[in-house]
């Protein structure tokens, strides 16, 4: 399966790649002209938010919009006809989509901590933490993708979540600075454990309760993924 993946994409792929690259030290570049001066706490979150939203963007935009093209093609009629569990389709395009996003974390964390001067400090469970958020953000991408009525519909609300993410997310700034209505919302959001996750890893001294950012994001990868099983069982 993850063989037909790759050569599925094998036209696109490497532009994926490559995308992903300019965005993620686009990302730590382009934000840092938003700040007169950066101290040391604002850098951290810059680069640590790129590496989010790098991880962010593969499940929530890349995932979702190559369901709806599938779901046009009538792709997902010859793979549920196939001989192998279903859950095998999930674990081959987390495989793919991941190696595909792995090169712009990289490039984001290399980048940005030379470019703002600072050591990473990234911990034992750092790489683990990316792949739980990477995981999470995959399920959810994919729930959206085969809940959503139309493709169409799916492609309207990739936009809207990509465009809330860069602006409305505490994902380059502390969650203290939003409304506290919006705070609220975040609190049962994701999008801010993910970003937790991945700054009190990568580096030290922003996240004091990483275990929590855990616990949350897992909680949403256990929740999406039971989506997908209803969803991937009731089709004939």
């Amino acid at each position: 399966m993850t063989k037909w993946q790759l050569l599925s994409l094998r036209a696109i792929l490497p532009f994926i790649v490559v995308i992903q690259l300019i965005i993620a030290g686009g990302t730590v570049y382009g934000l840092g002209y938003l700040f007169p001066q950066i101290d040391p706490v604002s850098a951290r979150y810059i680069v640590t938010g790129a590496v989010t939203m790098t991880l962010i963007a593969l499940g929530l935009t890349l995932v979702p919009q190559h369901i709806a093209q599938m779901k046009q093609k009538e792709t997902f009629d010859y793979l549920w006809s196939l001989p192998i569990p279903r859950v095998v389709f999930l674990a081959s395009d987390f495989v793919v989509w991941t190696a595909a996003v792995a090169p712009g974390v990289a490039a984001a964390l290399l980048i940005g901590s030379n470019r703002y001067g600072f050591s990473l400090d990234m911990t034992v469970w750092a790489v683990p933490a990316f792949l739980l958020v990477a995981l999470t953000s995959v399920t959810v991408g994919m729930s959206i993708a085969h809940l959503s009525p139309s493709p169409m519909l799916t492609g309207i609300i990739t936009n809207v979540v990509i465009f809330s993410l860069f602006l409305f997310s505490p994902v380059n700034f502390p969650v203290e600075r939003l409304p506290e209505w919006l705070q609220a919302v975040h609190k049962v959001l994701p999008i801010v454990y993910m970003a937790d996750l991945v700054r009190g890893t990568a580096t030290s001294g922003i996240v004091d309760d990483v275990g929590r950012a855990a616990l949350a994001v897992g909680a949403w990868c256990v929740a999406t993924t039971a989506i997908l099983f209803v969803v991937f069982t009731r089709r004939g």
